[in-house]
């Protein structure tokens, strides 16, 4: 996380931050089917790569406590505003040569991406510390509040006859959040 502050006056300073985060997973299952003696009929096998990232932009308007012109501690208090941009990209490998052959259609890059980028609006308050004019510590205390809405859809379709596919299960997932 990268923050700038620019000072307006003694008591007042605008704050900007971003930041950027990207995060790799790989994730792989093997499934077996059998029958009613127990004997494996079936097998597959899955490799999901995840791919997430997250970067974040934001603007807070710190007011400084008058009383500490010291300037060794400074309590304040601030708000702001915060736009979270996300995306997601997935890649599903599946070697399923003894079942049947099926597919599945879903907007899951799409659906992990809108759960990624809420606006945030922010408060709280803290004590910034200052070793000498040009390097402090800052500890804060900040409350979130952001909404936000996904859809995910999902269909599952059958190969018939080796040349048709064929709808079997059709999911729609709403997901509503608000953090505060």
């Amino acid at each position: 996380t990268a923050n700038f502050n620019i000072n307006l006056t003694e008591f007042l300073s605008i704050q900007s931050s971003f930041s950027f985060v990207r995060f790799s997973s790989d994730i792989e299952s093997k499934d077996y089917n059998y029958d009613s003696d127990g004997l494996e009929t079936s097998s597959s096998s899955n490799t999901v790569n995840m791919n997430l990232s997250v970067m974040n932009i934001g603007a807070s308007a710190v007011i400084y406590f008058a009383g500490f012109e010291e300037k060794t501690v400074r309590p304040f208090i601030f708000g702001g505003i915060e736009l979270q941009i996300g995306s997601a990209e997935e890649k599903r490998e599946t070697d399923n040569s003894s079942l049947p052959t099926y597919k599945d259609e879903e907007n899951y890059d799409e659906y992990a991406g809108d759960l990624l980028s809420p606006f945030i609006l922010k408060l709280g308050f803290g004590t910034e510390y200052f070793f000498n004019s040009s390097l402090s510590l800052i500890g804060k205390i900040q409350f979130n509040y952001n909404s936000l809405t996904a859809e995910l859809e999902r269909e599952s379709f059958y190969l018939k006859n080796g040349t048709t596919y064929v709808p079997t299960d059709k999911q729609t997932i709403n997901t509503k959040r608000i953090m505060k």
